[in-house]
């Protein structure tokens, strides 16, 4: 009786739907890791940057401060 009421389809549909819910959240997975590591990449930008500045320089200016993008390493 319980089962009259499930279509025949309702297997399928129910793995398509599974597979669009990994699928999206793969997306958003490498969305997220391809920000961390912009984030990471720029903060280690940063460490170099403030590596290679001589030692009397300690006023903060924020035009010394490079914003890179890992496409484009120095």
């Amino acid at each position: 009786m319980a089962t009259e009421l499930i279509p025949d389809d309702y297997a399928a549909t129910l793995e398509e739907l599974k597979r669009q819910v990994h699928a999206a959240r793969l997306r958003v997975q490498r969305a997220a890791n391809t920000e961390l590591l912009r984030l990471w990449w720029n903060i280690g930008q940063t460490i170099r940057t403030l590596k290679s500045r001589p030692r009397g320089a300690t006023r903060f200016s924020p035009g010394w401060l490079p914003i890179c993008e890992p496409s484009s390493p120095r």
